[in-house]
């Protein structure tokens, strides 16, 4: 099994400007897209090798702008959602680990942090930028992402 993820910066999506390119180092979603459009095609042409695919980290609240924050929630919603099916092809050697939904806030109106965002209570600091979630985030995901790897080896 090989599992993969992008670091924080990734999470930092900028505005689409109409022209998807495959080799752009620029982080939009229409260039995330077709790269892993490429991607889900080579994991394809191993299929006796299971994939797993990390889902963006959410930035902290104070390093990341609330469209940003959004941008980087509508590349996870299509990972999860449209990416291994929209070719109409089956992908059994492909999983996701759906991190940014365990540690994100997905409330609309939180009463602590911004939305998409890192979870206030996962925070490392509340005055600092740093986008690393703590300990009690991490207590969170790790089981989960245990689970996820042994459902992956029993499949």
């Amino acid at each position: 099994l090989i599992i993969f993820k992008h670091c924080f910066p990734g999470a930092d999506i900028k505005p689409n400007i109409g022209k998807p390119d495959i080799t752009s180092e620029v982080k939009t979603l229409e260039n995330y897209k077709e790269q892993y459009r490429a991607l889900r095609s080579l994991f394809d042409s191993y299929p006796g090798t299971k994939f797993m695919v990390w889902t963006l980290v959410p930035l902290h609240r104070l390093d990341t702008s609330p469209e940003c924050a959004g941008r980087a929630w509508e590349f996870v919603k299509w990972v999860k959602s449209e990416w291994l099916t929209e070719d109409k092809k089956a992908h059994p050697n492909i999983y996701i680990f759906d991190f940014f939904s365990i540690v994100a806030e997905l409330n609309a109106n939180p009463s602590e942090g911004v939305r998409y965002c890192l979870k206030y209570e996962y925070e490392g600091s509340h005055t600092d930028s740093d986008s690393h979630p703590n300990t009690a985030a991490n207590k969170k995901a790790a089981p989960l992402f245990a689970k996820a790897i042994e459902d992956a080896f029993s499949k």
